[in-house]
């Protein structure tokens, strides 16, 4: 029996006990959640402009009020009542104020305020002559709150009726959410913002667009140290032989990532995509110790303006709706064409840029479920096989072929993908004269079954890759068994995490990004990929051969979530009997600056098996616009 078909017999098998287990869940992104990325600031909600129930601190009080201003229209109270409905009128006029209001009564009263509230007319000098409002209030009132937009409006509006009724109304306990920062719009409609929007042009197939054209993207910047303990063998310079005692880093690098996005409608886009910092895995800064002691330290100037990203993506329905005028969604059909990023099985089958087309279709009902989304793909230039320097090869004459799938059921979401890529293998030449094979056709397999148990979530990843002839460096056999689970401790934003995995053989994702290290980066952040600069790796290898290890975190958050500390212990141990065993410890520090800023700090320490051990300290700001 081959291991091909010994490796898809023990996923099939695998496939079948796991199906018959209760359910399974997703976790929460255990170190996703200390990523330097983070979702955009939404805009103000309206939730902060109205009036809750708790805001309320008297509700019989102000009844009173109400009731005795029936007939003062020229009132505070009374132009309140003058606005509440007919019918919540009657209501309240038969109300006896003095007794315990019913908690029913108490809600209508509530809906019918914030319906006040929203009214743009509601401020008449006249009503609220006898209140103190501020200047700058009273300003915006007599201009009309209609020209602060809708919720910033109601906004106004409740805080002259906390001013009418100061003992009876409280200041909103609802917190608002931080102005957006503002984006860098070249032209066209600003971003999530309010507003008019402009008509835009029809083109021939019969749609609107609109277009925009947006700048943003991310820098960041690191200093970082790293002490492998490694012994380079002995160099000959001036004045005898010289040997470093120790494998050591030390370095100050950059990295842009540069993002255009030409909106045309709110489905149809085209996105660039440039790194002018970093070219082929040399990154701008300075050096003070490098891994290669031929190297010169001190300035690097690195970069071009390669298109590391450039694609178009749309839906037909919306990019030709003559050919569906009565919008029966039969063309409610996703597309993306050119180099885009792919992402599956959370980044352990696939993780890279490559050009492609791909084509979805989504809101597929399925018995059981409630969706089904389908896409097939063909990648054909682009494509990143292998791990680490030396291994991970850029190749355009691979194509890369795949269907991937997500079913959502009532307690469990599936991902079930199939993912091939075809490639001649070639026997090449090494600097040292010995040969190697290179490329070769591979066969991908994923299952992941994604759940919360109780307060627990859960998630279980079954990953397989066979080699469709010879195994070269960029094919092998293999399976990779990934499991995590997190929970957040009642009454905080904490996450207490964990993850295992089971490497089988030497699994090879279809495709990765040179950056984005290996299968077993989200393992922890002790396997995480920095990303940047020219460390040893992640503190512990996040390759997937024949191993067994996890890890295990806690992610304190402080501040309202503005600040966080993590604090991992990991380790994986060999199954082939090679005594490459590591057991690791890894602390992180993060904190966000304003809307734009993250400033970060890693230190960890790693001991391993016939390696001396490894230590390193790294500190990274970032600038996101």
């Amino acid at each position: 029996m081959t291991k091909a078909s010994l490796n898809l017999g023990m996923v099939v098998a695998v496939v079948f006990l796991i199906a018959g287990m209760p359910g399974l869940t997703r976790t929460a992104r255990a170190e996703g959640d200390s990523y330097l990325t983070h979702e955009p600031i939404p805009l103000q909600t309206e939730a902060y402009a109205l009036i809750a129930v708790d805001d309320v601190a008297s509700f019989e009080g102000l009844l009173q009020k109400l009731q005795a201003a029936m007939d003062q229209p020229d009132s505070p109270a009374g132009r309140v009542w003058e606005l509440l409905s007919p019918k919540l009128r009657g209501e309240l006029k038969s109300i006896d104020a003095a007794a315990p209001l019913d908690e029913r009564v108490k809600f209508r009263m509530v809906t019918g305020l914030n319906d006040v509230l929203r009214r743009p007319n509601f401020y008449t000098a006249e009503a609220f002559a006898s209140v103190a409002v501020p200047d700058e209030l009273k300003a915006e009132l007599e201009a009309g709150v209609d020209k602060l937009g809708p919720v910033e409006g109601t906004a106004r509006n409740r805080e002259l009726l906390r001013l009418s009724f100061p003992d009876e109304l409280l200041v909103t306990q609802v917190k608002p959410y931080p102005i957006r920062p503002k984006t860098i719009v070249l032209f066209g409609d600003d971003f999530l913002n309010t507003g008019n929007i402009k008509p835009g042009y029809k083109i021939p197939t019969g749609a609107v667009w609109q277009p925009s054209l947006m700048i943003y993207g991310t820098y960041r910047s690191a200093w970082q140290w790293e002490d492998s303990g490694r012994r380079p063998a002995p160099i000959q310079a001036a004045g005898g032989p010289v040997q470093r005692d120790m494998f050591e880093i030390e370095q100050w690098v950059n990295r842009l990532d540069l993002f255009f996005n030409l909106a045309l409608t709110p489905t149809e886009r085209i996105v660039a995509n440039v790194r002018p910092f970093d070219q082929d895995g040399n990154w701008s800064g300075y050096t003070w110790e490098d891994a290669n002691p031929s190297d010169s330290d001190g300035w690097d100037i690195e970069g071009d303006f390669r298109l590391e990203q450039l694609y178009f993506e749309g839906d037909f329905g919306e990019l030709f709706p003559r050919l569906d005028p009565k919008d029966t969604g039969v063309l409610d059909i996703g597309f993306s064409v050119g180099r885009q990023p792919l992402f599956f099985q959370e980044g352990i089958m696939l993780n890279d840029n490559i050009d492609a087309i791909g084509i979805t279709r989504n809101n597929v009902l399925i018995p059981w479920g409630s969706n089904l989304r389908i896409t097939g793909l063909w990648g054909w230039d682009n494509v990143n096989r292998g791990v680490g320097a030396g291994v991970n090869t850029r190749n355009d004459d691979a194509h890369l072929f795949g269907l991937f799938t997500n079913w959502d059921f009532p307690k469990t979401t599936v991902d079930f993908d199939i993912a091939y890529i075809n490639e001649d293998e070639e026997r090449v030449r090494l600097a040292n004269n010995t040969f190697r094979m290179e490329g070769g056709d591979q066969l991908n397999l994923g299952l992941s079954l994604t759940r919360r148990i109780l307060h627990v979530n859960t998630s279980l990843r079954l990953n397989t890759s066979m080699a469709i002839g010879d195994e070269t460096i960029h094919a092998q056999d293999g399976t990779l068994i990934f499991g995590e689970a997190s929970w957040s401790p009642p009454g905080t934003n904490d996450l207490l995490y964990g993850t295992a995995f089971w490497a089988i053989d030497e699994y090879l994702s279809i495709s990765r990004d040179a950056t984005a290290g290996g299968p077993l980066a989200r393992a922890g952040i002790l396997y995480e990929a920095f990303g940047i600069g020219n460390l040893d790796g992640s503190p512990i290898e996040n390759t997937s051969v024949e191993s067994v290890g996890g890890a295990i975190g806690y992610q304190k958050f402080f501040s309202d979530t503005r600040k966080q500390v993590i604090l991992e212990v990991g380790g994986r141990t060999d199954t082939d009997g090679t005594d490459r065993g590591r057991l690791g410890v890894m602390a992180r520090y993060q904190q966000a600056i304003k809307n734009r800023f993250v400033w970060r700090v890693d230190a960890y320490f790693v001991q391993r098996e016939n390696l001396a051990d490894k230590r390193g300290l790294r500190t990274e700001f970032v600038v996101q616009f």
